[in-house]
């Protein structure tokens, strides 16, 4: 396979392992996806490097490679976290976050038996879990299913090419809110961990980010994460974009931007709607790429009025500014 090429793996593909509020049942997903693959589809080509029940360390054999630690120990959460090196499934250098903070994936937000419907799309250096934790819905919050979370592991495009400690995590802090690593994607969060293995002085350390798309208060950016609005109507037909760039917190400088994901550029409108019209669209744009539109929930807890656009790009030039 070609480094930079992503790909997408579903919920709904033949012979794809599911995952629900069984402890455990999450490991399978990301073993098959990442390492082993399922029915006809080739897997990211990762290595596995330790299991044992219910957890799985990985690595990626390009990039970085740090090793990526998951234990699916509860009905709700995964526990996920990274390290440089590593001696044993449970122990290692270079831990990310840092010793005393937990980090995590979100499996469901509510109570049920239906397995999550969930996508990976990735590549031999990091990869999106994107899925519906609400689904089938969140009582009381108007087609909630509808919407989804969305996390991210691994390397990111680092625009200085002497900073090889390109890894990041965007993911989720203690266990009782259900935002997502991506989001908001303009402000800060005490349940998000957003954070990169080297900063822009490439010492060693764990560096906090944020993540700063086009212009959520612009008439063509209007991605505006308090007071929703349709904003997804293509401009001529076109479904315009920008890409999403990793700022450094402490001194605002760009990082580098993330792979295969953007921020919509699209026409704004007063109408406002529920979670249950929300649309998720799918089109390949001019470059032969399968793009992706879909509604993600934008803050610690889910509200009716809280949401967030994105479109992932899935092929060739992942890594790349389109």
């Amino acid at each position: 396979m070609t480094i930079g090429t992503s790909r997408i793996f579903r919920s709904t593909d033949e012979g794809a392992p599911q995952f629900s509020e069984v402890i455990g049942s999450m490991i399978p997903v990301l073993q098959a996806v990442l390492v082993d693959g399922y029915g006809d589809k080739e897997s990211l080509n990762w290595e596995l490097v330790y299991s044992d029940t219910n957890k799985i360390v990985v690595r990626p054999r390009f990039g970085t490679r740090q090793y990526i630690r998951f234990y699916d120990y509860s009905t709700t959460y995964v526990h996920v976290s990274s390290f440089s090196t590593m001696s044993n499934l449970d122990y290692g250098v270079d831990r990310m976050p840092d010793y005393g903070t937990e980090s995590y994936f979100v499996k469901r937000y509510s109570s049920g038996t239906a397995n999550v419907p969930w996508m990976i799309i990735g590549d031999e250096l990091g990869f999106y879990l994107v899925h519906q934790a609400f689904y089938p819905y969140y009582p009381g919050n108007n087609g909630l299913g509808a919407l989804w979370i969305c996390y991210y592991v691994g390397d990111y495009v680092a625009w200085d090419i002497n900073n090889r400690w390109n890894f990041c995590l965007l993911i989720q802090s203690g266990t009782t809110n259900y935002c997502g690593g991506l989001h908001p994607l303009t402000h800060g969060g005490s349940y998000i961990i957003r954070k990169v293995k080297r900063g822009s002085s490439f010492k060693r350390g764990v560096v906090d980010i944020r993540l700063l798309p086009f212009n959520n208060n612009t008439f063509f950016g209007h991605n505006n994460y308090i007071r929703p609005i349709t904003g997804v109507q293509a401009i001529n037909g076109m479904y315009y974009h920008c890409p999403v760039h990793i700022i450094e917190g402490s001194n605002e400088l760009i990082l580098g931007t993330m792979p295969g994901l953007y921020e919509p550029i699209s026409k704004s409108s007063s109408t406002k709607f529920t979670y249950s019209t929300v649309p998720y669209i799918e089109y390949n744009d001019g470059n032969g790429l399968l793009n992706i539109l879909l509604c993600a929930n934008a803050q610690e807890n889910p509200q009716e009025n809280v949401l967030h656009k994105l479109i992932f790009k899935v092929g060739p030039g992942f890594r790349n500014v389109q």
